[in-house]
């Protein structure tokens, strides 16, 4: 399955984009309550206190934060959906006196924020060569609970997976083929229930948009 490019005034085009941009008003509210759940958790500097967090003035403040992972975590991803909370991030694991390592997929779940659940390294590894880890994956959660993971597994290759059971074990349902390098993808849920995946591609100094929908998560 190929994913197509994306062209300017083209129907295809404008139903992407209205797919997606009512996708994401539709899932407004959760994605900002998701939004300072993962600051909380995750991006609070320690030994930044709840009171230099204040808003005196409308009452409003963040409590001191709670880890969720002691170290070598990266790209955290917040989503809601059925009901529960989802930081998905990648765990990084360095090789020794060289560059690169190993990157795994991990998932903490939560019902109302406070008490988390995590499921580590349930998607990986992925080797990478270079000093910095590079963002391999995006995901999105259904309105039924499926969480779909979009990895990119190589440079042309990006796998499509989805977990029916709240992050506790993942499976492929399909595999995307580009002819050039890839990169920065997104997944979408759109207005009617499918899913929209976007990808960056360079072509000299050409910089494309390329983008493939799926109304079931399976068929692209």
């Amino acid at each position: 399955m190929m994913l197509r490019q994306r062209r300017g005034g083209g129907l295809a085009d404008r139903r992407a984009r209205g797919h997606a941009v009512r996708g994401r008003a539709a899932r407004g509210r959760a994605a900002a309550l998701a939004g300072v759940v993962l600051f909380a958790a995750l991006w609070a500097a320690p030994g930044l206190s709840a009171q230099e967090l204040s808003t005196e003035a409308s009452g409003l403040f963040f409590e001191n934060p709670r880890f969720l992972v002691d170290e070598n975590a990266y790209f955290p991803l917040a989503l809601t959906g059925d009901d529960n909370l989802y930081v998905i991030y990648q765990e990084v694991e360095r090789h020794d006196e060289e560059e690169g390592g190993e990157i795994h997929i991990s998932v903490a779940v939560s019902e109302r924020g406070r008490d988390w659940e995590s499921r580590r390294r349930v998607v990986g590894p992925i080797e990478y060569d270079r000093e910095s880890p590079p963002v391999v994956f995006t995901a999105e959660v259904t309105d039924n609970g499926d969480i779909y993971l979009a990895l990119v597994e190589s440079a042309t290759r990006t796998r499509i997976l989805i977990s029916s059971d709240e992050g506790r074990s993942f499976r492929e349902t399909a595999t995307l083929e580009t002819e050039v390098t890839s990169v920065a993808p997104k997944l979408s849920v759109s207005s009617d229930g499918g899913l929209l995946l976007f990808v960056n591609q360079n072509v000299g100094v050409t910089q494309s948009i390329l983008y493939s929908y799926s109304p079931e998560g399976r068929q692209w």
